[in-house]
């Protein structure tokens, strides 16, 4: 969506996805399935399940004309797997291809799954495809990662940053007027796909070990993973008294800085990001972060943002938590409008849209068809 909202006066998008989100057994309410809609500033095809083979796939990308592939993973089946096979066995959909990992391939991400994962990276490389290939990183430390795993030159792997969402006018990104809370009570978010990757758990035993304040630790993400979610649920269980935590279900893309703007803190140890939107999204609204030394957002307390410290210090986190104020609701006021225009800076950074047209434009400038190519 961020990529649309910037790049559509250059580039007309045709997007390929899901009728229904991970785990839902009914499509999205109000859209017609395995048909090109016209929705904002793209088109959009939403792909029924029985309509997922690599025949149907082939139909929708040969009959669908287009300049470059643009594949947003490089794990998953439908919609990567699919259509690199497609394009392998059919030449006439033969046009340049770029895969986005989105840190698909860095260490801790390999670990889940590690097996069906190798597996994959093998046939991927015994196939040959990464010929055909451009890969985006996001990070040179990404980069790096994607050379090793999949070994492919350097000169294959192009770095643009994701891009965060649009925002037209700073002074709307979000109300600044900070929410009522009870005194005392620092009020902590955790807004994410609940995955090992992600570190709830870490998270958990970091506030376990938090006496010096009293906190309500509100859960947000969709649980992908049930056996980490037993793990997590027995965590909250130990928790001590004056820390509360509570699970508070799944977010719509549309309410998320909404929530987040009802928090002190957004607390995301993860163990790896190539980005990581809901941190930038939880900067927009003024809502400072803690969170892990493994993302690209980093020099957070230098520039009034928050703080990223380094995993192997758990008591580290502990320390910043503790010494964390409790402030009036006028300080919490100003301390969001403070933090939400230190972000702006990093949020409409001209360079990171410049990288994504040159990702494009690289691929595109020997066989420019006309002057607005359809991706």
């Amino acid at each position: 969506m961020n990529m649309v909202e910037h790049l559509n006066e250059q580039f007309e998008f045709w997007i390929v996805t899901r009728d229904r989100d991970l785990g839902d057994h009914s499509q999205y309410p109000g859209i017609e399935a395995n048909q090109w809609l016209k929705i904002g500033n793209a088109h959009i095809y939403y792909v029924a399940p029985a309509y997922s083979s690599i025949r149907t796939i082939a139909q929708i990308i040969s009959q669908t004309p287009h300049d470059l592939l643009y594949l947003n993973s490089f794990f998953d089946l439908t919609f990567t797997a699919k259509p690199l096979l497609a394009s392998k066995i059919c030449r006439s959909l033969k046009k340049p291809i770029i895969i986005a990992p989105r840190g698909e391939l860095s260490p801790a991400a390999l670990r889940i799954k590690r097996i069906r994962k190798s597996v994959y990276l093998a046939c991927f490389r015994l196939a040959r495809l990464h010929r055909q290939i451009v890969f985006q990183a996001s990070t040179k430390i990404e980069a790096e990662e994607m050379a090793d795993k999949l070994g492919v030159s350097a000169q294959k792997i192009e770095i643009a940053v994701d891009l965060p969402k649009k925002v037209s006018n700073p002074g709307t990104l979000c109300s600044s007027r900070a929410p009522h809370v009870s005194a005392g009570i620092l009020k902590v978010i955790f807004l994410s796909r609940i995955v090992p990757i992600k570190n709830l758990d870490y998270a958990l035993q970091v506030l376990a070990q938090v006496t010096k304040k009293r906190v309500e630790f509100d859960i947000y993400g969709p649980q992908e993973d049930p056996e980490y979610w037993k793990t997590c649920e027995e965590l909250i269980s130990n928790l001590p008294e004056n820390i509360c935590a509570r699970y508070k279900g799944n977010v719509l893309p549309s309410d998320v800085q909404n929530i987040f703007s009802l928090y002190d803190l957004f607390f995301f140890p993860t163990q790896g990001e190539n980005y990581g939107h809901v941190i930038a999204e939880s900067l927009s609204v003024g809502t400072p972060v803690l969170i892990s030394d493994r993302t690209p957002w980093l020099n957070l307390d230098a520039e009034g943002l928050g703080w990223e410290l380094p995993l192997y210090s758990l008591t580290e986190f502990v320390k910043k938590i503790e010494s964390l104020d409790i402030q009036t609701d006028d300080l919490r006021c100003q301390r969001r409008r403070d933090v939400q225009h230190r972000a702006i800076a990093r949020l409409l950074n001209p360079a990171a849209i410049q990288a994504s047209r040159k990702l494009f434009d690289s691929l595109l400038n020997d066989n420019r068809q006309h002057s607005r190519p359809t991706v």
